[in-house]
């Protein structure tokens, strides 16, 4: 339904249900320093970005290490399937941690 909450008609067809996606992923390393890792995945069915993702390490404080995490994230919704007239949302993430060592290897 609209807004107004007047039926929408949507057309399904069934020959076309297969996922389209192209992604590429990076990695960065700057020794001793820092790591920086991403994730970038588009869904060529739907036009759009299914999901971005991003992890940082910092390295540079002795036995201490410093994460950041960050993650979008849209539904995989299956091109032309009975599912994608719903309303649905993405997600987002975020997370900062550290790592203490104790013992150094």
């Amino acid at each position: 339904m609209d807004p107004n909450y007047n039926p929408v008609e949507v057309l399904i067809t069934h020959n076309s249900n297969q996922f389209s996606f192209g992604s590429a992923e990076v990695f960065y390393n700057l020794k001793n320093t820092a790591d920086v890792e991403a994730r970038y995945d588009y869904d060529f069915n739907y036009a759009k970005t299914s999901k971005f993702e991003l992890d940082a390490d910092y390295l540079q404080i002795d036995n201490l290490k410093l994460n950041l995490y960050y993650n979008y994230r849209d539904p995989r919704i299956n091109y032309n399937s009975i599912f994608s007239v719903f309303n649905y949302g993405n997600t987002q993430e975020i997370e900062i941690g550290g790592d203490y060592s104790i013992n150094k290897e």
